[in-house]
């Protein structure tokens, strides 16, 4: 009877140490499988961010390339008109010397 129990115990005792190693085993699993997620997580973050960056530097490069455009027009509106006002007074002052001629003669 003292062998029998002696078996018991040690049949309890080693049941009980499966059931701890099985019970850290499933602990562990879903520690790795969060530790997993986490990373993930982190990476889709990171992978967002730069996008993001990626998609303001191609905005802002736009909007430069915009900018100059508008500038440009600006710059040949106000040479266009310079022109014109050349061309205006030349041909005042061609106006001018014809009278001058005329009045000459």
């Amino acid at each position: 009877l003292k062998n029998y129990d002696k078996n018991k115990n040690s049949q309890s005792r080693n049941y009980d140490q499966r059931s701890e190693n099985n019970q850290l085993r499933s602990y562990d699993r879903k520690n790795r499988d969060s530790q997993a997620e986490v990373i993930i997580k982190v990476m889709i973050k990171v992978i967002i961010k730069v996008i993001i960056k990626v998609i303001i530097k191609v905005m802002i490069k736009e909007i430069v390339i915009v900018g100059q455009e508008v500038i440009i027009k600006v710059i040949i509106k106000e040479i266009v008109i310079v022109n014109q006002e050349v061309m205006i007074k030349e041909v005042e002052m061609a106006s001018q010397e014809i009278m001058i001629k005329e009045i000459m003669i």
